[in-house]
């Protein structure tokens, strides 16, 4: 510490013919200026206290993100790391942590929750269309084409496609969240007949009052395929945990893949020829 003061001042060979002090300990000095500053006493090193996670912790983490409004599982990829399918989030990290913290507010803390989702086996914000026919032809197809018209067609195209991005957006993300289904699994009454589950059923008897309308005249009827689509899919959803809850103790419940194809086209297929085959899917 005191040689600190006067070491970076003089060579290494002045400091040892006068002082008679080795090497080392010179390195040390230049070691603590660079650290601490010129004489100034040694940082106490701060004390870490790591916590193990207990098993109940783990379980409402893997609960959380075995739901399938907060993810979507890959039927064909796998984290190499863990050799468990991957995960595709619903919405961005902070999201999920705020609803997590919300359903478990004596789970782990935010810092454990945002690492363990660090990796490969969550993923956000991956193009899955061409994994759903309904999904790649209605959603995202129709987008790439509305974006291709406006960049042939008009020359004050920024705000035109930053619409058209913000309007995906919703109903990638946003329009399913206003869907209501109770954990029975039943459908209630919205008064925005784009989102009134019982409505698109054919059994809402009530006023509508609100509707909407943000929707491009040319693709309206993909569009609103689309609409439909994650409506039956937001409904269905919620029937696996109701329907789970209701079993009994020598009942099974038999989950069928939702991106299986119903008719194989040949007895032997390639990956691309199973995953991107046009036509019906079981979506669930």
């Amino acid at each position: 510490r005191v040689l600190s003061i006067i070491a970076e001042d003089f060579t290494y060979e002045e400091l040892q013919k006068n002082l008679g002090v080795g090497r080392h300990t010179i390195s040390e000095s230049h070691k603590h200026t660079r650290t601490n500053g010129y004489g100034a006493p040694s940082l106490n090193k701060p004390i870490f206290h790591r916590i193990k996670l207990i098993t109940e912790q783990l379980q409402q983490f893997e609960l959380f993100f075995s739901i399938k409004e907060h993810v979507n599982m890959s039927s064909y990829k796998t984290d190499s790391a863990s050799g468990l399918p991957v995960l595709y989030l619903q919405d961005h990290k902070q999201a999920l942590w705020e609803k997590f913290y919300e359903q478990y507010p004596n789970g782990m803390h935010r810092t454990t929750f945002m690492t363990r989702l660090d990796g490969k086996r969550f993923v956000y914000k991956e193009d899955l269309g061409g994994l759903c026919s309904e999904c790649n032809e209605c959603g995202y197809q129709v987008f790439a084409n509305i974006e291709e018209l406006i960049n042939i067609n008009i020359t004050d195209l920024n705000e035109l496609i930053v619409a058209a991005q913000n309007l995906r957006r919703y109903l990638r993300k946003d329009y399913s969240k206003q869907l209501n289904v109770t954990q029975d699994g039943i459908a209630t009454h919205n008064s925005c007949i784009s989102h009134c589950l019982q409505y698109a059923f054919g059994n809402c008897q009530e006023i509508h009052s609100n509707t909407c309308t943000n929707y491009l005249d040319k693709y309206q009827r993909q569009l609103i395929a689309f609409m439909s689509h994650h409506a039956r899919k937001t409904y269905l959803n919620a029937q696996l945990p109701a329907t789970l809850a209701q079993l009994n103790s020598d009942e099974a419940l038999i989950i069928v893949d939702y991106k299986m194809r119903i008719n194989p086209k040949k007895a032997r297929e390639t990956k691309d020829e199973w995953f991107g085959k046009r036509g019906w899917t079981l979506h669930s």
